[in-house]
């Protein structure tokens, strides 16, 4: 079957500033398909008050899926301000491990989120790449995946900003870890002694 798929151009307007535009093409009507990503926004308004500014330009062919992923090369960066966060599990996530009723309704404000993502030959490249701090907490990523295997390694460490004798003093830092492959993922808490202390604090 031969496909042919574009979506050009895609505009976007902001809620009250900014733009979003977008282009995405599939072609498989040859025996190497290809496919194309780009996007682009700056101080994009997002619905929940905050702005978005994101820049993907990805590319890659292949005669077969697995080809095609394992050939992409590209970058993705996107960063996200000053959006207000209702009922948050990431709130939570940050702050409400030492809390009571971890599940009482929350509000926090994301200050600055940061996601940098270098793709080359199918291997992501997220390493010291990713931020979010909130208003209680920060959160920071760092990993890889690999297109070609489908292999995860990726780390996550959460540390409350507000919180007198919180998680942190601890030392729960790199406390969660995601390996396996994307058809099946596996999340552990890392290292194995740590994990037994939040085990007890908890």
């Amino acid at each position: 079957m031969l496909i042919l798929l574009t979506i050009d151009p895609l505009n976007l307007e902001g809620s009250g500033r900014g733009s979003l535009n977008a282009r995405v093409e599939v072609d498989a009507r040859q025996p190497q398909a290809s496919l194309e990503i780009f996007a682009d926004a700056n101080d994009f308004a997002t619905p929940g008050g905050g702005s978005l500014d994101l820049d993907v330009d990805i590319d890659g062919h292949g005669n077969s899926m697995a080809s095609l992923m394992s050939s992409l090369n590209g970058q993705l960066v996107f960063a996200l301000t000053d959006l207000e966060i209702k009922n948050s599990l990431i709130s939570r996530m940050g702050t409400g491990l030492g809390n009571l009723n971890p599940f009482a309704s929350r509000e926090t404000l994301l200050e600055c989120g940061v996601i940098r993502m270098d793709i080359e030959n199918g291997l992501v490249d997220f390493e010291d790449k990713i931020v979010f701090q909130l208003s209680d907490s920060t959160i920071m990523g760092s990993g890889k995946v690999d297109l070609n295997t489908e292999e995860l390694d990726a780390g996550v460490n959460i540390e409350p900003r507000k919180i007198a004798g919180s998680i942190t003093d601890l030392g729960l830092t790199g406390l969660i870890h995601v390996g396996g492959t994307l058809a099946e993922p596996n999340v552990r808490l890392n290292p194995a002694d740590v994990a037994m202390k939040y085990a007890s604090y908890s």
